[in-house]
């Protein structure tokens, strides 16, 4: 792993180490349109901290949930114990960067990024998922009051709110394209970015 790839590591192993982190259940996105998902094959959920979510499409189909932190990993497999889905669960503590550079051509039916978004990755993404697959992308946007504060996490926001059609799914069929607001807890105003495509 390369060192920014640690450094991220022992961030996240941190954050879940603290109380609470990561305890809200599945994305309200993915529930709400749960019947646009793929009803066979395999899915990959990057980063996907605790699992909630790839236990919420393990209802669905099977799934790979890929995170940087094994402290995250750790605590989705506990998850896959209590919670007893209908399909096969698999977590792996990985770099998604660099699994997904690894990846067969076509391997996957459905490929989420739920409150994790990298430019970089979206070619490997597109390249892993077989023709027909749903993406599904769930992003801060550059008016989230709590992620525009973050050095670390500005790089990562998303700048218009069509970014993803033009730029990068052009060719994709956008099921769903929306945006999110919401106050949180400290009560900032936040915003994500919501994308449901199928893959032509």
């Amino acid at each position: 792993m390369h060192d920014d790839g640690a450094a991220e590591r022992r961030h996240w192993n941190d954050r879940y180490s603290s109380k609470g982190h990561g305890e809200h259940g599945p994305s309200e996105f993915l529930v709400k349109y749960s019947r646009l998902l793929p009803r066979t094959g395999i899915a990959l959920d990057i980063a996907c901290g605790t699992g909630e979510n790839a236990l919420f499409l393990a209802n669905y189909l099977d799934i790979v949930g890929v995170d940087i932190s094994d402290v995250a990993i750790d605590i989705a497999n506990q998850g896959v114990t209590s919670t007893k889905p209908r399909h096969q669960v698999s977590f792996v503590n990985a770099d998604a960067r660099e699994m997904l550079a690894n990846e067969d051509v076509e391997k996957y039916d459905l490929v989420t990024c739920i409150n994790f978004f990298e430019p970089a990755i979206i070619d490997d993404v597109k390249r892993v998922l077989k023709r027909s697959g749903t993406v599904i992308i769930q992003a801060y946007t550059t008016l989230d009051e709590r992620m525009a504060t973050s050095t670390r996490m500005q790089p990562l926001l998303v700048t218009d709110t069509t970014y993803f059609e033009p730029a990068m799914f052009g060719s994709y069929w956008i099921m769903v394209h929306e945006i999110e607001n919401f106050i949180d807890k400290a009560g900032l105003h936040r915003q994500r970015a919501n994308m449901l495509a199928r893959k032509p």
